[in-house]
């Protein structure tokens, strides 16, 4: 059987994960080396078979990941450990990008007379969260409400609902 070389990139914080991770299957299938991925690996291996399937997994992994991804998996033994850890790294990263994306939504939705509101709060904070805009959004309209230091008319107002982002 002829082996045939597949190019890789190594995952890093930018690589899309998903597609990484499908391509990283398909080249430890090219070399029957699948198994490993799974908690359970077939009773009629030896341990000795066992041993190898899992260390070959696991360095083909580990050679397809780039120095700041290693240290964050450096001390998983078992391939499937390493695959459910990756897992928990890469998709933490695409949440707190749909995050981001839908705070700059919001942000950007928000009516004219929060201006000043937005260049504060977007400049002037070290993280951005759904969190923490709902939070300031409620504390300026309070603030707006009792202190009447300005009036929003119907058509400014705005409405803040919440909802949970795990479906």
């Amino acid at each position: 059987m002829a082996s045939t070389k597949v190019e890789l990139l190594q995952l890093d914080k930018k690589t899309n994960f998903t597609l990484w991770q499908v391509k990283m299957k398909a080249v430890l299938m090219q070399l029957d080396l699948e198994d490993a991925l799974f908690p359970t690996i077939p009773a009629s291996w030896t341990e000795d078979h066992k041993k190898m399937v899992n260390q070959k997994a696991l360095t083909q992994i580990q050679l397809h990941l780039t120095n700041d991804i290693i240290r964050d998996v450096q001390k998983e033994t078992k391939a499937h450990k390493l695959w459910s850890r990756l897992d928990e790294i890469c998709m933490v990263k695409i949440v707190t990008r749909q995050n981001l994306d839908l705070c700059s939504l919001l942000l950007m939705s928000l009516p004219s007379s929060f201006s000043g509101f937005w260049d504060i709060l977007f400049y002037g904070s070290k993280g951005l969260s759904l969190e923490s805009i709902y939070e300031a959004l409620s504390s300026k309209e309070i603030i707006c409400k009792f202190s009447k230091m300005t009036t929003l008319s119907q058509a400014e107002g705005l409405v803040i609902r919440r909802r949970d982002l795990e479906r």
